[in-house]
């Protein structure tokens, strides 16, 4: 239950403080002072999106602190307890909303996100305006209405989770079914790319050792160049060691020249060292020209040619390197297993798919079932109830039918259905004022006020049906465009939906609603400082005859005060 609610620095309020009491609370006052205003702060606390455009001319920041009473509430408490929120027996609620665009949400003091938020407004409270009657007219919510009323909620998260996993299933048999019209020919493709690339048998080199194709390209190059290289080495082998005046030979003859003045300087010696040291080093050089045996292959030539050539082709053709292309022939092999799997993967996938539709379809018929027993149960619900809101002749019909759709798979009793999250049904209100008229669907027939008058309706069954603990519910001008005996019952209605527990706020034009309140807050709009400002607060009962007779006559009369006497009377003993 909201225990207050304190609003600072919205449009007209600079402070404005909302104590509101258990049952029905009418907030009244002339057009325009500002209780409206009142419901957007509370909607601002329930979770809805903040603009600053709220903010009242020369403030930087608007504030609504709102105090909710958490006893008997322990689904509240398990929220606050996920949410990482302090649970304690009062939740109050700060929001903050910046003209730089900064806002902030505080719970029991703590920050907290506008999700957060939006997730405890949908347990503490709801809020209804007029824009609300008019989505009365459409369907899905007209379902919601019947589900809620056959207590349908459970039974529908069954039906979407089977549709879900239906739907799943179904998109995962069309992507294979389509992978499969194309299967033939990428087969084929990836059977010729893998037999191109296995016909080559690649190996893998040791850990340390270079690639095939690096070692073959040296080896090719030294063959290529072997008829050019010999005769260098034959020639270089000649000068070194074979002709007369070959380097050996004449390196020789320097040694022993040197030998015999070895002693005759320390200069000579050294010369000596150093030409001995040059004959070794020629030796060694003409024995490891010696030992070069390199002959022209022109066979292997050719064979190390076109195996370099092939090599150039696939990696040309399937990677950079061999590695790259061997993790191709991988690749290929492993979707080549895929595909030949197809058949048999499309034909488990059929299986499950007709098993799923038909899971789906049997929970479905029985949502169905359900509810076209909920829309007997709603049409004379609501229909016995249509006199007490000044339709004394009006009708009121719950249609259920089906979604038709030849190409969904789907089919009850033999009729083809498209279905979905909520089931293959059709739901629309229809609804005839007058006597003698045949019912047609509330978008031809519903005035606003009619709206109005079923939207309550509607919504004190709805809270009879849900057997939850009680909220707040605020009804903002609900009751716009009835009058007479019409607006009593309203009234009537309202307090009913009081008595069931629920704590109810309505901001009300008129006498016979508003005489029928627990708790009556005045909104008033003064001029002060040269400003308008909102301001206002509950009402005692001397105050409240008074507004009451101002709201009958315009002035607070003798006889306006006694006739809102009377109204205060009739409410008093209709309850």
């Amino acid at each position: 239950m909201l225990n207050y609610l304190k609003i600072e620095n919205i449009a007209t309020v600079r402070e404005f403080t909302l104590e509101p009491g258990s049952g029905l609370n009418v907030l009244t006052g002339e057009t325009g002072a500002g209780k409206s205003i009142v419901v957007s702060a509370l909607s601002l606390v329930l979770g809805a999106r903040a603009s600053r455009k709220v903010l009242r001319t020369g403030a930087e920041t608007a504030t609504v602190v709102a105090s909710f009473d958490l006893a008997e509430r322990p689904e509240l408490v398990d929220l606050l307890d996920e949410l990482g929120l302090p649970a304690e027996d009062t939740l109050v609620i700060r929001r903050d909303v910046g003209r730089s665009g900064r806002h902030r949400i505080l719970v029991n003091g703590l920050p907290a996100t506008q999700a957060m938020l939006a997730r405890l407004g949908a347990l503490l409270g709801e809020v209804h305006g007029q824009h609300e009657n008019l989505q009365l007219l459409q369907p899905g919510v007209q379902r919601r209405f019947l589900d809620d009323s056959g207590d349908l909620g459970a039974l529908l998260e069954i039906v979407a989770s089977t549709f879900e996993r239906m739907n799943g299933l179904e998109r995962e048999l069309a992507g294979l079914e389509s992978r499969s019209a194309q299967a033939s020919e990428r087969e084929d493709l990836l059977r010729f790319q893998l037999e191109e690339i296995d016909a080559a048998e690649l190996t893998v080199p040791a850990e340390g050792d270079e690639e095939e194709d690096v070692v073959l390209e040296r080896e090719h190059s030294l063959l290529g160049r072997a008829e050019e290289l010999a005769a260098v080495l034959g020639q270089v082998r000649s000068e070194l060691s074979e002709r007369d005046d070959a380097v050996t030979a004449t390196l020789a003859r320097s040694r022993r020249r040197l030998e015999s003045q070895a002693t005759a300087h320390d200069g000579v010696a050294e010369a000596l060292g150093l030409v001995k040291e040059a004959q070794l080093l020629v030796e060694e050089a003409t024995r490891g020209l010696t030992g070069l045996a390199i002959e022209p292959d022109p066979r292997r030539l050719a064979q190390l040619g076109e195996r370099l050539a092939l090599l150039d082709r696939l990696t040309r053709r399937h990677g950079a390197s061999l590695d790259e292309v061997r993790t191709k022939a991988e690749r290929l092999r492993r979707e080549l297993a895929e595909l030949s799997g197809l058949d048999d993967r499309r034909d488990e996938l059929a299986a499950a798919v007709a098993e799923a539709r038909r899971d789906h379809l049997e929970r479905a018929e029985e949502l169905s079932s359900r509810r076209r027993q909920a829309s007997r149960q709603l049409t004379r619900a609501v229909e016995e109830r249509l006199g007490e809101l000044g339709l004394p002749g009006g009708r009121f019909e719950v249609e259920v039918g089906l979604v038709e759709s030849a190409g969904s798979g789907l089919r009850h009793r033999g009729t083809p259905v498209q279905s979905g999250p909520a089931g293959f049904d059709r739901v629309r209100f229809l609804f005839s004022a007058n006597s003698g008229e045949q019912p047609r669907p509330l978008t031809d027939t519903a005035s606003g006020g009619e709206l109005s008058r079923l939207m309550l309706l509607l919504k004190g069954l709805r809270v009879r049906s849900e057997r939850r603990p009680a909220r707040t519910m605020v009804f903002d001008e609900v009751d716009a465009g009835l009058g007479g005996e019409a607006a009593v019952t309203v009234g009537r209605r309202l307090a009913d939906l009081a008595a069931t527990g629920e704590q109810v706020l309505c901001v009300t034009h008129l006498p016979p609603v508003a005489a029928q309140a627990d708790h009556h807050h005045l909104v008033v709009k003064r001029k002060r400082a040269g400003r308008m400002e909102t301001e206002g607060g509950r009402l005692d009962d001397t105050a409240r005859l008074a507004e009451l007779a101002r709201m009958l006559s315009g002035r607070n009369t003798a006889a306006a005060r006694e006739a809102a006497a009377e109204l205060m009377n009739r409410a008093t003993v209709s309850s």
